[in-house]
């Protein structure tokens, strides 16, 4: 499977311990950011498992759409939060969300979300 240059926005040794606390059920209300970071993420995954053939017992591409839509568009609904925010979290968010526009038919958003972004 090829991967694109933005998995090179999450530094694993300090994504996995505050993944750790959500797989647990542990997670706070104050990790808000980071529980946006990992739907984005894992919305990514759901839309590089579709692109792979069905295996037994696997999503079919109707439950994969169905999981990236909901996935991204709950960090979509919170961009305006996470552009208020300084915060490394909200920086990785939004690169993961305008790359993932740029290549699923937002082009438009996608600059302007990364141009904002920098800033």
């Amino acid at each position: 499977m090829q991967v694109h240059w933005f998995s090179l926005v999450i530094y694993e040794p300090t994504f996995r311990p505050l993944f750790d606390y959500v797989r647990t059920g542990t997670a706070l209300p104050s990790q808000r950011p980071f529980l946006l970071l990992l739907s984005t993420v894992l919305g990514l995954g759901a839309w590089y498992h579709a692109q792979r053939p069905r295996s037994a017992g696997g999503l079919s591409s109707e439950e994969s759409k169905q999981w990236i839509e909901k996935l991204i568009s709950n960090a979509e609904s919170r961009m305006i939060e996470l552009l208020d925010q300084s915060s490394m979290t909200a920086v990785q968010t939004l690169t993961l969300l305008g790359s993932f526009f740029v290549y699923h038919g937002r082009p438009n958003l996608s600059f302007s979300l990364l141009g904002a972004t920098v800033k």
